[in-house]
């Protein structure tokens, strides 16, 4: 029964999303198997796997539309550290599946994404100066492994990796700056590696946690003979940094990024049928607020209440809403149905925020 609703929330996500659903997650996934408080147990792990895995590509939507290109313009992709295709999955829905390779050293991960996804796969190496990545590459895609990597490594597979482009193509990274985390303490240097990471099977002398300033980093682009390199500050999943590098220049990349995010804290329904269900969202503050939050559950849509946009009391530029819905749900059968909450904000697509089971008891 756990294993349906989870299944039933996941396909309620990519529902609401308007994906089509891949199911199927390697069993020794880590980015599933992972539980904290960005990735919760239970029947909303499976969504959460499949939204954390989507918003890269929404990532990469805002930087080929601003740096003007479209994914009909992308004649090779190369993924780097793909891992079990968490985003692999998703990135086969924007661009035909033999133009892709996917590339990482976890055993299993490349002959995974091959068998499941139909992509071309390149078995990767922990020593950069061992790699053959086979470019040139139109789009380079390598996302939350320079937030790992000790700085010997972090230079060498920088160097790798931008020597694949093409004359005219685009590497995006990401990385964790030095301000990002503060329960762990930083370098006064401006970059930090620290011998410890969620993973149960990398070495963490070669695998930690890494922090890097962005004064570093131009610092180190510059080192590798890299000149055109821009950055979004909190571009991916609201703590990674966004690294854009090319051979020409690059346009000015807007900090408005209108990807929401958010989530349903509440979802409750009494012996009586009466229904409560809340949440918030968070976007950036350039993009404007969010206009709209329709709840889904079953075959019934809902508008929720949304509250005025505040200012974060972090004075990071993000505005904050809470949402909410209080009413009747009599109409739904006991037993746990599939909820979401998707959020259409002043600028871009609607994003699904949420997904989870909503718990209705017999009278």
């Amino acid at each position: 029964m756990a294993d349906s609703i989870e299944r039933r929330v996941q396909e309620a996500w990519c529902d609401a999303q308007g994906i089509d659903v891949v199911d199927c997650i390697h069993p020794e996934d880590e980015m599933y198997l992972l539980n904290d408080s960005m990735r919760p147990e239970g029947p909303r792990r499976r969504a959460e796997y499949m939204r954390t895995g989507y918003e890269p590509v929404l990532v990469l939507d805002h930087v080929l539309a601003h740096s003007g290109r479209t994914w009909a313009d992308i004649g090779r992709l190369l993924e780097f550290a793909c891992g079990f295709g968490r985003t692999t999955r998703f990135l086969i829905q924007r661009v035909p599946a033999e133009r892709i390779v996917s590339s990482d050293l976890l055993p299993g991960s490349v002959e995974w994404v091959t068998d499941r996804f139909g992509v071309s796969g390149l078995p990767s190496s922990p020593d950069p100066e061992k790699l053959e990545l086979g470019g040139p590459f139109d789009l380079i895609y390598v996302g939350s492994l320079f937030s790992h990597l000790p700085r010997g490594r972090f230079e060498a597979f920088l160097r790798s990796l931008f020597e694949a482009l093409t004359p005219e193509g685009l590497l995006v990274f990401t990385t964790h700056g030095a301000d990002k985390i503060e329960s762990m303490p930083k370098d006064p240097s401006g970059f930090t590696f620290h011998r410890e990471s969620e993973s149960r099977s990398l070495d963490v002398d070669e695998y930690g946690s890494t922090f890097v300033a962005p004064r570093v980093m131009a610092e180190i682009a510059s080192g590798l003979g890299i000149r055109h390199i821009a950055r979004v500050d909190r571009h991916l999943w609201a703590c990674q940094d966004v690294w854009f590098a090319s051979r020409t220049p690059l346009p000015v990349f807007p900090e408005d990024a209108p990807i929401i995010r958010g989530g349903i804290l509440r979802a409750d329904v009494d012996t009586n049928g009466h229904g409560w269900v809340g949440g918030f969202t968070m976007v950036p503050a350039d993009a404007g607020p969010v206009q709209r939050v329709r709840l889904r559950v079953g075959d019934s849509g809902f508008d929720a209440l949304l509250s005025p946009p505040k200012a974060l009391p972090s004075g990071e530029p993000m505005l904050h809403q809470e949402w909410y819905l209080e009413g009747s749900l009599s109409f739904l059968e006991p037993g746990l149905h599939p909820l979401t909450a998707t959020a259409l904000g002043t600028k871009g697509p609607a994003i699904c925020i949420g997904a989870r089971e909503l718990d209705v008891p017999a009278n």
